[in-house]
């Protein structure tokens, strides 16, 4: 009698004990809610979109892994962001190397001539110097724009998901008018509207008038040592 007892009580014991790891390990694993105006929310997401510009931009949704172009576009934004004060004309090709590393821990990637048009037209790679030259002028996208909104942010464990919302506007425009069309995501799987307007009006358009059609991206960064590096960039829908 007394073992049959034993044996209930053991058998009690291990659900009780299971229930706990059960509960344990849901508690763990739930998100955890983040403020997406935060400083550690907008600076992982700013530190892989290096610019607005829809020719660059577009390398973001559009390559996986990230292209070439991209990588070091991000390298040479975050060093930029650092030293808006100093001489920016000539960046060392190391320091490029360390803000990669930094941002997108060990990833394969070859230095060469890329684009920025963001606070810079862009910069030239000199092997021989082993730095990056500045290039002059030039102007951006004039024909297509991106439009972006975080939504959320989440913790969960040792990564932080950053929820976006994205439509893309084109525009087809000369000295009299604008005709925009503006689609779901880049691939243009739904349109979502059309506009023609004088190109004399400033006019914007705005994601919160098409955020329930728009397209859902999820970045999903890891956190390495004592800071997050990004892993990847997803379409939910």
């Amino acid at each position: 009698m007394w073992k049959n007892k034993n044996k209930v009580l053991i058998i009690l014991a291990s659900l009780i004990a299971l229930s706990v790891c059960l509960l344990i390990g849901y508690v763990l694993s739930k998100p955890e809610e983040m403020d997406i105006n935060s400083d550690l929310v907008r600076e992982l997401y700013n530190s892989v979109n290096p610019s607005s510009d829809a020719s660059v931009l577009s390398l973001l949704y559009t390559t996986n892994p990230l292209s070439n172009e991209y990588i070091i576009d991000i390298g040479l934004m975050a060093y930029i962001k650092e030293h808006k004060a100093d001489n920016i004309e000539i960046i060392p090709r190391e320091k490029v190397e360390e803000k990669i590393e930094k941002i997108l821990g060990q990833v394969p990637y070859m230095h060469s001539n890329v684009y920025l048009l963001e606070e810079v037209c862009g910069y030239t790679y000199n092997n021989e110097q082993k730095q990056y030259e500045l290039i002059p002028g030039c102007g951006g996208n004039w024909y297509e724009q991106i439009h972006r909104k975080i939504v959320s942010a989440k913790k969960r464990r040792n990564q932080i998901i950053i929820t976006e919302k994205m439509i893309y506007e084109t525009n087809d425009w000369d000295d009299t008018m604008s005709k925009r069309t503006i689609y779901s995501d880049l691939e243009k799987s739904k349109k979502l509207d059309y506009k023609e307007i004088s190109s004399n009006i400033n006019y914007s358009i705005e994601i919160e008038d098409y955020i329930k059609d728009a397209s859902t991206y999820e970045y999903v960064f890891e956190k390495k040592d004592d800071h997050y590096i990004f892993k990847s960039i997803t379409q939910i829908n």
